[in-house]
Formats: C-alpha cells, sequence, structure tokens
C-alpha cells in the first residue's frame, strides 16, 4: 500500500491585540511546496502574531508561533504595500 505523505505549509498572520483583546485574521496563506510565504497589503509600523504549520494526511503538525513587525512609514519604502517574507524551516515528522 502507497501512503501518501504530501505536505501543505501554512502560514495564519494574526493582527496583535486590540484593546478588545481579541486578534483578528489578516492572512492565511497555504504553500504546498515549501514553508516560504508572502503577505501584502499589510498596516505599516504594526505588529502580528504569524502561526506556520505544515499538515499531511496523517494531520497537522505543530505550530511555530512568530511575532513580526512591519516597517513605520517614515521608511524609505514609505508610500508602497507593505509586505512580509516568511521562510521557516519544517522537517516531516513520519510516525
Amino acid at each position: 500500500m502507497l501512503i501518501n505523505f504530501l505536505q501543505n505549509f501554512t502560514l495564519e498572520l494574526h493582527s496583535s491585540s486590540s484593546s478588545s483583546g481579541r486578534r483578528r485574521l489578516v492572512a492565511n496563506v497555504t504553500n504546498q511546496s515549501r514553508p516560504t510565504f508572502v503577505a501584502r497589503g499589510l498596516r505599516p509600523d504594526a505588529a502580528f502574531s504569524a502561526t506556520v504549520f505544515a499538515a499531511n494526511a496523517k494531520g497537522r503538525g505543530e505550530p511555530a508561533i512568530m511575532h513580526i513587525y512591519t516597517s513605520s512609514s517614515g521608511s524609505p519604502s514609505a508610500g508602497a504595500e507593505d509586505e512580509i517574507m516568511v521562510s521557516v524551516e519544517i522537517k516531516p515528522h513520519l510516525c
């Protein structure tokens, strides 16, 4: 029997807690080849919580959680949409 262990990698990007204490999902990106993601159109000078995980036919792996910040609007790239590129090394865990 052939078992398919193809993986998908997912980035969930949430805004940092607001005054109400709730986080808002601002990006949900899946990549089927490697754990590299680009999120565009983010507010400048903002904080985000990024959760990255792998999933395959056996289930979802343990998430990697990071805190990410966009540059301020006074940066040299002001006027352009802020974007974040996240690349994470995830090793497959076969049980």
